[in-house]
């Protein structure tokens, strides 16, 4: 089962329908819509209450900026994938940091 966190997207990428340019096409969006994080920890609850498969939860919860990310970690979305996401953040400060450096 798959529960989305998000409608659209800032990138357009060739391989995806649901790019920018898709979005802003079809549906007159200029930006993806992201669900609350809290919304997303209740969708899944809800699915565990009728389905014993696993649940992918789809959208790069950075998208939306790092308060998002780190709210949806806060709010249980997620929770194993945690680290990775803070890893990402962490990484991405390093390289900035490095690029001023030069």
């Amino acid at each position: 089962t798959a529960v989305l966190t998000c409608k659209g997207c800032n990138e357009n990428c060739v391989i995806c329908g649901g790019s920018a340019a898709a979005f802003r096409k079809f549906y007159g969006r200029d930006r993806p819509v992201f669900r609350s994080p809290e919304a997303v920890v209740n969708n899944v609850k809800q699915i565990e209450k009728f389905s014993t498969g696993p649940i992918f939860i789809l959208g790069d919860l950075l998208q939306a900026g790092e308060d998002y990310a780190v709210g949806a970690i806060a709010a249980g979305v997620l929770v194993l994938i945690g680290i990775v996401i803070k890893d990402r953040i962490k990484k991405a400060k390093t390289d900035d940091f490095k690029e001023v450096e030069k």
